[in-house]
């Protein structure tokens, strides 16, 4: 099963089956619904059951995954807009059409036939996720990047496109959409493919960088004593080849162990708020700015009746940047084939942090 917010949404088994091919199922339906709903709860589920209900009859044939593309799904099954609800009410007719929709009996049936555009374009976007461990030394034990490659296609008749990488072995791993030639991309580390029309998941891939890219560095000094400690951390922009833009929504989490408590907290920069139930200091910064670096320092206490512990205080941190791919990934190029209208392309990269420790 997996979890969709308050939902769990589970299937059942009465015989041996690839684990990945349950998950992998159920994160696509739920983007299914995500797509019809706008967002998947009780209530939405509650008040479009027959749609959900008609959605999982064309997904599962059988007890085996059939037809999990959203472009055919939505030609077949209607989205519950108000214009759609207010024909069906008027008409009586139902949110399932009549006839298949043109590309489901065709060999590439994520795609409809006769697609036109007045403006033909076809952009991507590069979310790029870091996670790491950092030790007290400032030494990266483990780094992974985790990317996905969102694509939206507004390209008329049957297009076909080549995506090529500057430095394409940056992906250790990847999961790719139906529309992608597998063989060309494990042979020429080519993504050539024929896109749906609309919005799509092009590709997902993971990277382990031998060195983490962080565009920050988070240096914390922790001194503890009989009575008590001191903790100073610092915060600042990296300069990285290609990163430009500011780096954004920094925020830091001072995790104490449970018998130590601040008795002062001072900062030059953001807000800092304690919780002393999860004895986490959430110091909030914001913008990083290279005229000015964030410092933090506070003064720690022990719990009456306790001394200094083995455990030692740990920091967490969290950061958004547009415009840089942490991986180094970059777009080469990308050819349209089969058609000779001119084509507007674009690219655009973005990164956050997912889980990165700092060990004190």
């Amino acid at each position: 099963h997996i979890q969709v917010h308050d939902l769990f949404i589970l299937t059942p088994i009465n015989q041996e089956t690839p684990p990945l091919l349950v998950f992998e199922f159920l994160n696509r339906f739920a983007a299914i619904l995500q797509e019809y709903f706008g967002e998947v709860s009780e209530d939405t589920i509650r008040d479009n059951f027959t749609t959900v209900y008609l959605i999982l009859d064309e997904v599962v044939d059988h007890g085996h995954p059939f037809n999990t593309e959203s472009n055919i799904l939505e030609a077949m099954i209607r989205p519950p807009t108000v214009l759609n609800k207010l024909l069906q009410s008027v008409r009586g007719s139902t949110t399932l059409a009549e006839t298949l929709p043109d590309g489901s009996l065709s060999n590439i049936p994520w795609r409809k036939s006769n697609v036109q555009h007045t403006s033909n374009e076809f952009h991507l976007d590069f979310n790029e996720t870091l996670s790491a461990i950092i030790d007290k030394n400032g030494m990266v034990e483990h780094c992974v990047i985790d990317g996905e490659v969102l694509a939206v296609s507004a390209l008329s008749g049957t297009p076909d496109l080549t995506l090529s990488f500057v430095d394409p072995h940056l992906i250790d791993d990847c999961g790719v959409h139906p529309c992608v030639r597998y063989k060309r991309w494990e042979n020429e580390k080519l993504v050539s493919f024929v896109p749906p029309d609309g919005p799509f998941k092009l590709m997902t891939y993971r990277s382990v960088p031998t060195n983490a890219p962080l565009p920050l560095y988070v240096k914390p000094t922790v001194s503890l004593g009989q009575d008590g400690g001191k903790i100073e951390v610092m915060v600042g922009p990296k300069a990285l080849p290609g990163l430009v833009k500011p780096v954004e929504d920094v925020v830091v989490h001072i995790h104490l162990p449970r018998n130590i408590n601040f008795s002062s907290l001072t900062t030059n920069q953001g807000t800092v708020q304690f919780d002393e139930s999860s004895k986490i200091c959430k110091w909030t910064i914001g913008r990083l700015v290279k005229e000015k670096v964030p410092n933090l320092t506070g003064t720690m206490t022990y719990t009456e009746g306790t001394s200094c512990p083995e455990e030692r205080p740990h920091a967490v941190a969290e950061f958004n940047v547009t415009g840089y791919a942490v991986s180094g990934l970059k777009v080469d190029s990308l050819n349209l084939l089969n058609e000779r209208y001119k084509t507007r392309k674009g690219a655009r990269y973005s990164s956050k942090s997912g889980r990165i420790q700092i060990y004190t």
